[in-house]
């Protein structure tokens, strides 16, 4: 019985278990639409692309700023070392 119990056990952890979440990107969900028109869908198609554009520029920026806030505050701290060893001599 306790063979059985594990068995089930192991089957149902193995192909359950090893499933990962389907992960929804919520940037652009709202532009993700389907419609008849071809026009309206073409027009859609490009405020899609529009937004994605300038959307990875935002996050290249962002992501400039914080390496530029980094380099700062690194400079700061061997400004601080320095300082500290200076004193401490």
């Amino acid at each position: 019985m306790r063979i059985l119990v594990f068995i089930s056990f192991l089957f149902f952890t193995t192909t359950y278990g090893q499933s990962q979440p389907k992960i929804k990107n919520k940037d652009h969900g709202f532009l993700e639409q389907k419609v008849k028109d071809p026009a309206l869908q073409k027009e859609i198609d490009n405020l899609r692309y529009n937004f994605e554009k300038e959307l990875s520029i935002l996050k290249k920026k962002h992501k400039d700023d914080k390496k530029n806030l980094r380099k700062i505050f690194r400079i700061k701290l061997k400004s601080a070392k320095k300082m500290h060893k200076k004193n401490k001599k």
